[in-house]
């Protein structure tokens, strides 16, 4: 499906200042889109999200909710309605996970990349990003979106569909470090993950338990680790 739609939208405005003055401007905004997505058989789920990287989307959710795509099928209904067909539900399985010891500097220069790159955040306030690199910290891909879980969604979408490793890469999200985020993590076998916002208790046990590296309240000088470092 061609991403021709914009995300963006540039509207009038009124701004209003604490001295009581009133001027007309202009806001760029982010459309947000209602997506109902439908796997055969199993499940339908409605999802709000930028109205790009919808087969993206689709792919990464059931990817990380344990669904074989292997012989899927991606059909869109208009821009609202996505189907996919020939998936199968796989039995959940944990990941064997290989000891990986963290690089300190390595972590923040990937850190500062992922914050580089969002600029759709700093244009409108209103995206959340998704962010992978190699384990050497070269950049790999990049998402954002309105939905925090749909910018790992559909990143997770491009890695798939770029043959990516996933227990080789390192990710950075700008949101708060969510008990879903951390799972949907684990399902597909992330080993690092950096987060600009705060972990909660159930995510950093999830992390514990699933032996997901977590770091959360990432800075450009300081962040704090939250599982074992090695």
């Amino acid at each position: 499906m061609a991403d021709t739609i914009n995300i963006v939208d540039r509207l009038e405005i009124y701004r209003v200042y604490a001295n009581g003055a009133i001027e007309k401007d202009y806001d760029e905004v982010a459309v947000e889109s209602i997506v109902n997505m439908v796997i055969d058989g199993y499940e339908s789920i409605t999802l709000e999200t930028s109205p790009i990287l919808l087969e993206e989307l689709a792919l990464g959710y059931a990817i990380s909710h344990q669904y074989d795509v292997s012989k899927a099928t991606v059909m869109f209904n208009g821009f609202n309605i996505i189907k996919i067909r020939g998936c199968v539900k796989r039995e959940s399985v944990k990941k064997e996970r290989r000891k990986i010891s963290i690089d300190i500097p390595l972590i923040f220069k990937v850190f500062r990349d992922a914050l580089n790159r969002a600029i759709l955040f700093r244009k409108t306030g209103c995206f959340h990003f998704a962010y992978a690199s190699d384990l050497f910290g070269l950049p790999i891909d990049f998402v954002e979106d309105i939905s925090r879980h749909c910018a790992l969604y559909k990143l997770i979408g491009k890695l798939y569909k770029a043959k990516i490793d996933f227990g080789k890469i390192i990710i950075v999200m700008s949101s708060r470090a969510a008990a879903t985020l951390i799972e949907t993590m684990i399902n597909v076998g992330i080993p690092i993950a950096i987060f600009r916002g705060a972990p909660t208790s159930l995510a950093v046990n999830k992390a514990r338990e699933g032996g997901l590296i977590l770091i959360a309240f990432g800075r450009t000088d300081k962040m704090n680790i939250y599982t074992q470092i090695e």
